[in-house]
């Protein structure tokens, strides 16, 4: 029997916000991959008739973090924050108001590996990454994160060719997988309480 690693469900839990409320236990509709546009501060109104809120996707948690919203001493590349900003104002007053502050995994990317599972540097680069992403999404108002886990979905799985199984062991990638995973969540956690 095939064990699988479970990255995702060590990232998942980073929903910070639960979509309705004790009084309001309609499903919500949610949109995937909004950009910030003029049409959503234009057309709130009309759009608070379909939609209750929208996934803000910035792009990968690496370059996308630090490309569209930035680190203290070294600022964001594009305007993207400043449109966002004015984005929600208006969606939130015209009642679309489940939000959430977007990121995926690339299939592509170099997660998750041995590599970047049993390194300390790229774990702490990660917690940097989603401690920004939280404490950004809290910031400009948004009711929480997500993190779309499914593009490399093919490394989830402890057979994949990226494992050579040369110098550690399946015990020591899932307990990799849970530290950072940890370490992860105590930076959104910390930067976005709620």
């Amino acid at each position: 029997m095939s064990r699988s690693i479970s990255f995702a469900s060590l990232l998942v839990l980073l929903t910070a916000a639960t979509a309705a409320s004790a009084t309001d236990r309609r499903p919500q509709m949610l949109a995937y991959s909004a950009q910030p546009n003029a049409y959503f501060n234009e057309h709130a109104a009309e759009i608070a008739k379909i939609y209750d809120g929208f996934f803000f996707v910035i792009g990968d948690w690496d370059a996308g973090v630090s490309q569209q919203l930035g680190f203290p001493g070294a600022p964001a590349s594009t305007t993207w924050k400043e449109a966002a900003t004015e984005n929600l104002r208006n969606l939130n007053a015209a009642g679309v108001t489940e939000n959430f502050l977007s990121v995926y995994f690339s299939a592509d990317g170099a997660w998750p590996s041995p590599d970047t599972l049993q390194s300390d540097e790229f774990s702490a680069k990660m917690a940097k990454h989603f401690g920004a992403l939280a404490a950004a999404a809290k910031e400009l108002g948004f009711r929480g994160v997500c993190i779309d886990l499914e593009y490399p979905y093919p490394r989830y799985e402890i057979t994949h060719e990226v494992y050579k199984y040369d110098g550690y062991t399946v015990d020591d990638l899932t307990a990799a997988a849970a530290k950072q995973g940890r370490a992860v969540m105590t930076a959104v956690l910390d930067a976005f309480p709620e």
